[in-house]
């Protein structure tokens, strides 16, 4: 099965407009991104800096850059402060920011406007990145004075389960939190990372609005 094949069987499974279908492409060579784009998945996630940077060069380098400028480049996984300048002029959406650390070094070393999803460690797991809602609420608190950084909302990545109805009450806590937080804050962030290729459709039930689909577009990674 093509991408494009497996892209039109997701979508026949959203029920929702305007949802945001993030194709995960790390671990993958960087023409999968290019056969992405084509079949018209224009929002590519990556995980890891060096492997991300090398990618997003490559493709440039193939494509025109009216084609390039389709790919809106996010970076979906753990994020050291000290690789933060690596995403500069690349990546305009960071989903796992979840300390003023990160905060202070996108202000230092990101030199173009920064959306920013802040990540939740909604199962409390020492394993994972992330932090806990209070924590959150001040590092969004503390953001919202910096002028190149736009907060969306909330991410989280729920614990590991074969049954994946046991992650919707991690979507469901994820969206309540976001309400909470707006409250608390008085903002008015909408966006919602949660829900990946065995759980996005019980996410979005639950009010994502990005979706994080690595191996149901793309196959096991290499």
């Amino acid at each position: 099965m093509t991408i494009k094949e497996r892209f039109e069987k997701i979508k026949g499974r959203i029920k929702k407009d305007k949802i945001t279908v993030i194709g995960v492409t790390k671990s993958h060579p960087y023409s999968v991104i290019i056969e992405s784009l084509e079949a018209g998945i224009t929002d590519i996630g990556e995980s890891y800096v060096q492997e991300a940077v090398k990618k997003y060069d490559e493709v440039k380098d193939k494509l025109s850059p009216e084609q390039f400028s389709r790919i809106n480049w996010h970076y979906i996984g753990t994020l050291q402060t000290n690789k933060i300048k690596y995403l500069d002029q690349k990546f305009t959406t960071i989903h796992s920011i979840h300390s003023k650390k990160q905060l202070d070094e996108i202000k230092k070393r990101i030199s173009h406007p920064v959306s920013v999803f802040f990540e939740v460690n909604v199962g409390d797991e020492t394993s994972k990145t992330g932090a806990d809602f209070e924590e959150i609420v001040e590092v969004c608190q503390y953001s919202l004075s910096m002028p190149n950084i736009r907060p969306l909302g909330l991410m989280c990545i729920p614990p590991y389960s074969d049954d994946k109805e046991a992650s919707r009450k991690y979507f469901i806590r994820l969206r309540e939190q976001l309400e909470e937080l707006n409250s608390r804050l008085g903002t008015k962030m909408d966006c919602l990372s949660m829900g990946m290729s065995d759980d996005f459709d019980i996410a979005i039930e639950e009010g994502a609005t990005h979706v994080r689909i690595g191996t149901a577009l793309y196959g096991e990674r290499g």
